[in-house]
């Protein structure tokens, strides 16, 4: 990365701190015609877009995240079903996040609570269920990352 690449991600990181998103989605955006090739910084600039209710810009920068390889693409995937779901109103598109992320990592529980959220709100209450399950402990007592999720789906259950 160069001096000049550098010094924007600093800049970047130091105004989305400081809660400045405004500047910090600029910062962001000149970083990146530098140098695409920074999947954190398209995270970032997602995550920035989102908190500013630009979500088909938060769409397409987790789109190039993912298409860059980002640690933890579930994570990415799970972002995008959200505002796809919460802000967009396509659900078929959040279900296809969602198994994408279940796909990536199956025992991730956020992905299975939103899961059966969105499969719940169409009434299909038996699968909705079968998600919510797939969050609480195994037979041997272990429990996934994420237990605050396992509360959520016992509750969901009880429901």
């Amino acid at each position: 990365m160069g001096d000049d690449a550098q010094s924007l991600l600093q800049l970047a990181s130091s105004l989305r701190l400081d809660g400045r998103n405004a500047e910090a989605i600029d910062a962001y955006q000149r970083l990146l015609r530098l140098d695409p090739d920074l999947p954190d910084c398209w995270y970032n600039l997602g995550l920035l877009l989102r908190t500013e209710g630009r979500f088909e810009a938060a769409i397409d920068a987790y789109g190039e995240a993912l298409r860059r390889g980002v640690e933890c693409p579930e994570e990415v995937r799970l972002n995008r079903a959200v505002i796809f779901a919460d802000h967009l109103r396509r659900e078929e598109a959040a279900e296809a996040e969602l198994r994408a992320a279940i796909e990536i990592s199956p025992g991730y529980a956020p992905a299975w609570l939103n899961l059966g959220n969105l499969i719940e709100e169409r009434g299909e209450h038996e699968q909705a269920a079968s998600c919510y399950e797939r969050i609480l402990p195994a037979a041997d007592g272990s429990v996934a990352p994420h237990q605050d999720c396992r509360f959520e789906a016992l509750a969901r259950l009880a429901h």
